[in-house]
């Protein structure tokens, strides 16, 4: 039999996986309306403890990175209260998000082709795949 500790525990933790796939949908929304191409969301839950999901996203030219960053940015913080961890910026052709059990990648054309993070990640399960 499971202790109340162990049930607000284990609801707490429900909840929290549901937030992350909200989280992560609504950062392949906020890129998609700001034009991103070939947007990817994986599941990485199965795979390692880092994060839950990946977005992956390109954008056409650096003033696009930008735009792509800051609607992400700005949509996740007003809709869930939460503040990224940034690293890169768009002049560096790689924007990572980083919202714990969310990461976020925001590539130029060449980056996205160089790094090839699905490949890394094929064993995860595609969630979204928009191109």
């Amino acid at each position: 039999m499971l202790h109340n500790s162990e049930m607000k525990e284990g609801a707490l933790i429900q909840e929290q996986a549901v937030q992350a796939t909200e989280i992560a949908r609504r950062a392949v929304t906020l890129a998609e309306d700001k034009q991103a191409s070939n947007i990817v969301l994986l599941d990485l839950r199965r795979l390692n403890s880092v994060a839950d999901y990946f977005v992956i996203c390109t954008g056409g030219s650096e003033r696009q990175l930008k735009a792509i960053t800051e609607a992400i940015d700005e949509g996740l913080a007003r809709e869930y209260d939460i503040q990224p961890r940034i690293e890169g910026t768009a002049d560096t052709g790689w924007v990572l998000l980083d919202y714990g059990d969310v990461v976020v990648h925001i590539f130029s054309v060449e980056l996205r082709d160089r790094y090839r993070l699905e490949r890394l990640w094929s064993k995860a399960t595609p969630v979204v795949v928009m191109q």
